[in-house]
Order: C-alpha cells, then structure tokens, then sequence
C-alpha cells in the first residue's frame, strides 16, 4: 500500500515495490492534495498490475479489444518512472505437512489427563479436570483415568471437610 506525505509543500509517496519489496520515495511533483490522491490511488493500481500473480494471467486479444485496451500494451509513464528491473521470481509452494498417526479421542483425553496431574499443582489439576468432567461427563473422566469425584461433606461448623 502506497503513503503519501508532506515534504515542504509538496506531496511525496512512499511504497513498497509489488516484485522487489524496495521500498521506494518519489516526489509526486504536485502541492494539491486531491490530486496527490489522485495520483496515490493510481499508482496504487498500476502496482497491483505488476504482481507477479496478475502478470501471469493472459487476457484474450478479443476481450482486450472489447475493452478498448491495447493488444500489446505498453508501460503507463508514472510505472515506468517506478518500475524496478525485476528479478527472477520464485514462487514457493506450499509446505507439505507429515502426515501423522490418528488418535481416538479417548486416547488424546487419557494422555491430557495425565499429562494435567503430572505437570500441574493439585488445586489446578482439580479445577482442570472439573473443566473436562462439565464438557465430557463425570462418567467419562473416570473411566479415561481422571481421578475420580469425591463428594465432599460439610463439618458440623458448616465448612468443608479437608
């Protein structure tokens, strides 16, 4: 996206080459600032013209005809004046990711389990597995290995007993 700026009454742009990624700042040669708007969106769409993305894409000579564009374009003046020598562009492919072993849900909540007891203090391994006794059912806890829920009675004093 181009920006432009102020530079003692006059507007400059300062954007980043679609190809390139060279940051470039060019005088915009005008102290109006509708029309170094103007200008700023122009350019803005001339630059989107020369990714290597949209480069790629033919448009049929007879479309171009229909639309009143040139068969064989040439470069407008203001991207001429901003267009860089553009390397060899490589476009990278997507990553392939390993494909790995499918685990039963059950599984996966077994090892969370342990993995909670083992790594958390008691009062936060308790609030954890209470988490996943609300989402999973209490039942389901207990047979995948969490501890079990112990109801806890009330002294007669009206606290809880440890």
């Amino acid at each position: 996206m181009a920006s432009k700026f102020l530079r003692r009454q006059t507007w400059w742009l300062k954007l980043r080459h679609p190809v390139t990624g060279q940051v470039i700042r060019h005088s915009l040669e005008t102290a109006d600032s509708a029309r170094a708007e103007l200008l700023r969106k122009r350019i803005e769409a001339e630059l989107a013209l020369l990714h290597p993305c949209i480069q790629s894409v033919e448009m049929a000579t007879r479309l171009r005809t229909a639309l009143g564009l040139n068969v064989d374009p040439a470069p407008a003046p203001m991207a001429s004046a901003l267009a860089l020598p553009s390397p060899q562009v490589i476009v990278p492919t997507l990553p392939v990711f390993p494909t790995s072993r499918r685990t039963a849900v059950d599984d996966a909540v077994s090892a969370h389990l342990r993995f909670i007891a083992t790594e958390n203090a008691a009062l936060h391994a308790a609030n954890k597995v209470s988490m996943r006794r609300r989402f999973l059912g209490a039942e389901r806890v207990k047979k995948l290995g969490g501890p079990v829920k112990t109801k806890r009675r009330r002294t007669e004093d009206g606290k809880h007993a440890a």
